[in-house]
């Protein structure tokens, strides 16, 4: 009897934790976010004009648009909810890299030619 009382001690205390996880993810996210957008708007050299690089801040940008419409996580079906967002960007992100190469590539190519 006690191992069932440790065990739904032991849940609640998860749930609790994943939720702190979720707040702090959403109050620390968005400033990340936003912060990568500027980092690639910004580029030197023209690298900013670059169109898979400029694809992937608009991406970013999007993302932040996505947690700013995305409610506080203040229960558990908040935070699974926000999870859930969380868990979409995860899987959008894998054009991310390529993207910027292509950027890169392209940016290079674009300087030969110069």
């Amino acid at each position: 009897n006690n191992n069932n009382n440790n065990n739904a001690s032991n849940s609640n205390n998860n749930n609790t934790q994943r939720l702190r996880n979720a707040q702090f993810l959403y109050r620390e996210l968005p400033i990340r976010v936003a912060q990568r957008a500027i980092d690639l708007l910004t580029l030197p050299h023209g690298l900013d004009q670059s169109r898979p690089i400029r694809k992937v801040a608009h991406i970013y940008l999007d993302y932040l648009q996505t947690l700013k419409q995305t409610p506080f996580p203040k229960t558990q079906h908040d935070e699974d909810r926000f999870t859930d967002v969380l868990t979409s960007f995860v899987l959008d992100r894998t054009s991310i890299p390529m993207d910027i190469a292509r950027g890169v590539h392209t940016w290079r190519e674009e300087r030969k030619e110069e």
